[in-house]
């Protein structure tokens, strides 16, 4: 853990001493166990709560709810438009930027720009044409699977150290772990910083 002093040209022993205050005050340490930030401001009770508002922990059912809510939405298509318009038609730059897209949802994908173009929002490009071909679409599934094979040993490896579980659960253990190394050090800096401050006030 880097703990930078506050001030610039402050001491490291300052710096520390900020850390110790941060990881004490209980809000703070919520918002570094949830984050894994350490504010290294002066942040007020106030910016603490619009940062939990604005920035809430995201969780699983979180971005499966947006997931479905997105996809087949005005907004997706608007995004899908916005996209062709920005690489041209290139089919797998547009899945690669749309929200949730995955080689799964080219099929669909493509039925929405065809409509678009029937109705003459968008204008057919060469780049789409060839990126839309056969032997296009295969090259793009055969990376698509390779991608995910590698993933899913990626994930095996994690689960063979970290122990089997889902992903969320692997995420979760270290996030404890993060939790219980932030305990010690806070103890470690009171046993240091606290003793000093109990004789200060003698």
């Amino acid at each position: 853990m880097n703990i930078q002093s506050v001030r610039p040209g402050g001491s490291e022993t300052e710096g520390t001493i900020k850390a110790y205050e941060i990881l004490s005050d209980k809000e703070r340490r919520a918002l570094y166990d949830e984050s894994g930030i350490i504010d290294k401001e002066n942040l007020s009770s106030d910016s603490i709560n619009l940062f939990q508002r604005v920035f809430k922990k995201v969780t699983v059912e979180d971005i499966e709810k947006f997931h479905n809510q997105y996809k087949g939405s005005e907004e997706e298509e608007s995004d899908i438009v916005t996209a062709y318009n920005s690489w041209k038609g290139d089919m797998s730059k547009i899945i690669d930027s749309v929200y949730c897209a995955t080689i799964d949802d080219e099929d669909r994908i493509r039925g929405i720009i065809d409509r678009n173009i029937s109705s003459g929002l968008l204008k057919k490009t060469a780049r789409y044409q060839a990126s839309t071909s056969a032997a296009a679409s295969a090259k793009r599934k055969r990376k698509a699977m390779k991608e995910a094979e590698e993933a899913e040993a990626l994930l095996e490896e994690i689960r063979a150290k970290e122990g089997a579980g889902s992903l969320e659960q692997i995420i979760q253990q270290r996030q404890l772990a993060r939790s219980s190394d932030a305990d010690a050090f806070v103890d470690s800096l009171a046993a240091k910083y606290g003793a000093k401050k109990k004789r200060a006030k003698k």
